[in-house]
């Protein structure tokens, strides 16, 4: 008897996320349940037991064991602002062929840089507080600034 193929899925508890963020990436492991490939192998689907490895542009992230076909690996190392190629491979079983994920883009957002500036004062007159903001790598979606009397 041979080994089924497998697919292998990843999501993300956090996409966009922010440089540091807590991240669970979930790994889904399943056999393929086609005829033509049962056929082929003659092994009905088995669910997958053995380890997964997540990889972030061929760094390792972490390594975890399935149960009931999937598993998790939670990161906070994500700190790069931009695109990671994150990928999913997993190790295989007795039922089961080892096989890797599509790359799943993970993007994590620039930091805001903040700064302020005091406008000198004379006599008699109010403080302004003079703000800018810069991300670095990243567009600004979306800012609202509030004047106050």
């Amino acid at each position: 008897m041979g080994q089924t193929g497998t697919g292998v899925m990843v999501t993300s508890s956090a996409n966009p996320s922010k440089p540091g963020d807590e991240v669970t990436f979930t790994v889904t492991v399943t056999p393929d349940p086609t005829k033509a490939a049962r056929a082929m192998t003659k092994v009905a689907p088995v669910v997958p037991t053995g380890t997964i490895t997540v990889t972030d542009n061929g760094t390792t992230l972490g390594t975890a064991t399935l149960v009931n076909g999937s598993a998790t690996v939670t990161v906070t190392t994500l700190t790069t602002p931009g695109a990671h190629t994150i990928i999913a491979s997993y190790s295989g079983d007795a039922n089961n062929a080892a096989a890797q994920s599509a790359a799943f883009m993970q993007r994590v957002s620039a930091a805001a840089v903040v700064s302020a500036t005091p406008v000198p004062l004379l006599e008699g007159w109010t403080q302004k507080l003079m703000a800018s903001l810069m991300l670095l790598g990243a567009a600004v979606l979306g800012l609202r600034m509030r004047r106050a009397c």
